[in-house]
């Protein structure tokens, strides 16, 4: 009866909106499941990933079966769908999703400071690519943390990997403090029209309109925020979404007063007022982080 139902509604969204080229099934954005017989049937029993139990067979019939149902009706439309969370792993009783189904692996490309986590999420987009004409990427760059978080080179490094791979579209959860990771939104978007681009040459474009005379500061204020962020460590999906408890940890007192006298140092680099302006967003911004990390 669910899967009816989903047809029926797929299909007077599109009559009513035929302009439009997919509709979602995507998941809730929680572990809540039904554990009905009928459901679990279709599970691949004590199968876990990262702590969750695996839903995949399950879902992914399920949204097989609705796309069926729309190639027949409504030829050329497209079903959308995270796979994430209890969803995450491909199935293992499905060798093919429909070629009108589009999914979008999330993944935290911000742990790949850690290889061995890095190389796994690789292996998900290479599996994913041989079960599902389109994959899709949905990342997370902001993540909604207060503290800074950022990691240009691994994010330039994941989309010429993901353009490698085939990956047909990306989305990212920004949430933008501007003054901790504004670099990333810059470089990610000249990446995904052309990801040749060289990413020093990026950085540097970015950081030498904005500041001009100051550049050289500011880029090694970013630049520490980037080591800060990559050293080693185990990588952990979703690592500080939880609490500053699980973030603050990643910085020392001394970070924050290093990141503090490049900032004062960067100001008085230039007299420019534009740039002391753009300068002294930063640093209205930054007491925020220091505080939490001192406190």
């Amino acid at each position: 009866e669910v899967v009816d139902i989903t047809i029926r509604a797929a299909r007077d969204y599109f009559d009513a909106h035929p302009e439009a080229h997919g509709f979602s099934l995507g998941m809730n954005d929680n572990r809540s499941f039904c554990l009905c017989d009928n459901c679990r049937a279709l599970d691949v029993p004590d199968l876990v990933f990262r702590n969750n139990p695996v839903y995949s067979d399950r879902w992914f019939t399920y949204v097989n079966t609705v796309a069926r149902a729309l190639q027949q009706s409504h030829p050329g439309k497209f079903v959308g769908c995270l796979a994430y969370l209890n969803v995450e792993v491909p199935p293992e009783h499905i060798d093919r999703l429909e070629p009108n189904v589009a999914i979008y692996l999330t993944q935290d490309t911000g742990q790949h400071l850690d290889a061995e986590y890095r190389d796994k999420d690789r292996e998900f987009i290479k599996t994913w690519t041989g079960r599902c004409d389109h994959v899709c990427k949905y990342d997370y760059y902001g993540l909604g943390w207060v503290l800074p978080r950022y990691f240009p080179h691994l994010l330039a490094d994941d989309i010429k990997c993901q353009h490698s791979m085939g990956v047909k579209g990306f989305y990212a959860e920004a949430y933008p403090h501007w003054p901790g990771f504004g670099p990333h939104v810059w470089l990610a978007s000249k990446l995904w029209w052309d990801s040749s681009q060289d990413t020093e040459k990026l950085l540097d474009e970015f950081f030498e309109r904005l500041f001009r005379g100051a550049a050289g500061e500011i880029r090694a204020f970013y630049d520490l925020l980037e080591s800060i962020w990559c050293r080693p460590r185990e990588g952990r999906w979703f690592q500080g979404l939880r609490g500053l408890h699980d973030q603050v940890p990643t910085y020392t007192l001394q970070d924050a007063d290093d990141l503090e006298a490049i900032l004062n140092r960067a100001r008085k680099a230039t007299r420019d007022p534009l740039v002391r302006l753009r300068i002294d967003y930063i640093r209205r911004w930054f007491p925020l982080p220091a505080t939490l990390i001192r406190g």
